[in-house]
């Protein structure tokens, strides 16, 4: 609520991205379950900020010295929670943690270290990125997120329908095409970066008809917006909590706020944007958007836009012989606490 009523106290507009989405996860989770003071904040938000750069480096070359130093820091930061909930403990998640290592659990100390590592330092963009999205998603679908602020008990499935079509991971780490190559009735060149969509899952019409039509009656079943298998998220409980209540605090305290404007212009050329704020005092203020749009990703060429494939790939034909539709453009690419949204350039083969 504090984050609202810092809001309203601004005055007739804010920005839903850089003064509401970007700050959940740091209050929900930093703040409220870890009990962080500022300065440990300030180490694990200053890791997450390097976290992107990992992408750009090439296999069997070291981190850039700005990921190393960040890694550092917050390794040994991690050390010292371990060590002060030991001396003294308190009432938090990261010392149920501790204890459950402690008292014979069979979380390992290495376990426990990565447990607390990725928590707190590698996980913290991921939800307010999502936030972003469901922000988007339904203030461009003013008659869906009406029926909302009428019956608030519908939120939870909207959430789940935002995820399916407006979550973030929309691409896994790039990969360079070791030959010439063919997929799906793709040709892919010798070198060429590929980054598979792991999110192309979500809009399989065999599983969900019509998928990109937004729909918060949908029901949407086993999506990937937090993976799945051993890889499943194991703050996708926290995550769908802390947008679902943000959703339904901001409803209720501007219900009648119209969005002004995201600003997200999805780009072929690295542009910036402006982010856009939003509403009015009376109704309240909301979408603020994307600040910075563009990017510098390639994957295939522009002419193979828009197929969707198979076997969870970004490539070709699906299974039963079928055209995929084009996921909708990711309308976010927030980094964390980052004043505005990113999105980077992508293209479908």
């Amino acid at each position: 609520m504090a984050l609202l009523d810092t809001i309203e106290r601004r005055g007739n507009e804010f920005d839903g991205m850089r003064d509401y989405g970007a700050h959940l996860v740091v209050g929900a989770l930093l703040t409220a379950m870890a009990n962080l003071d500022e300065r440990q904040k300030a180490i694990f938000l200053a890791f997450h900020a390097v976290l992107p750069l990992t992408t750009y480096t090439k296999p069997g070359e070291p981190f850039a010295p700005e990921c190393q130093r960040e890694f550092e820091r917050a390794a040994q930061l991690v050390r010292e929670i371990i060590a002060q909930r030991r001396a003294a403990p308190r009432a938090d998640f990261i010392n149920d943690l501790v204890t459950a290592r402690d008292q014979g659990d069979k979380l390992s100390d290495k376990e426990l270290f990565d447990q607390i590592f990725t928590i707190c330092g590698a996980a913290l963009a991921a939800t307010s990125r999502a936030a972003g999205g469901a922000l988007y998603t339904l203030y461009s679908h003013p008659d869906q997120l009406a029926e909302l602020t009428r019956d608030p008990s519908l939120i939870p499935e909207a959430v789940e329908e935002c995820l399916r079509i407006a979550s973030n991971g929309y691409f896994t780490f790039p990969r360079i095409a070791t030959r010439d190559t063919e997929l799906g009735g793709t040709e892919i060149r010798k070198g060429m970066v590929v980054r598979p969509s792991p999110q192309a899952a979500n809009y399989d019409p065999d599983v969900f008809p019509d998928p990109l039509r937004f729909d918060i009656h949908r029901r949407p079943k086993r999506i990937m917006a937090f993976g799945a298998g051993p890889h499943h998220c194991i703050g996708n409980i926290l995550g769908r909590t802390t947008i679902t209540i943000a959703i339904r605090r901001l409803l209720a305290r501007f219900p009648n706020a119209p969005a002004r404007g995201s600003g997200f212009r999805a780009g072929l050329r690295r542009r910036r944007r402006r982010a856009a704020p939003a509403a009015s005092a009376d109704g309240g203020a909301v979408m603020g958007g994307c600040g910075r749009a563009g990017g510098n990703l390639s994957v295939l060429p522009p002419p193979l836009w828009g197929r969707v494939g198979e076997g969870g790939s970004s490539c070709g034909q699906g299974s039963r012989g079928k055209r995929r539709p084009p996921p909708p453009t990711p309308p976010h690419k927030g980094e964390g606490s980052a004043p505005s949204l990113r999105h980077q350039r992508y293209a479908h083969c």
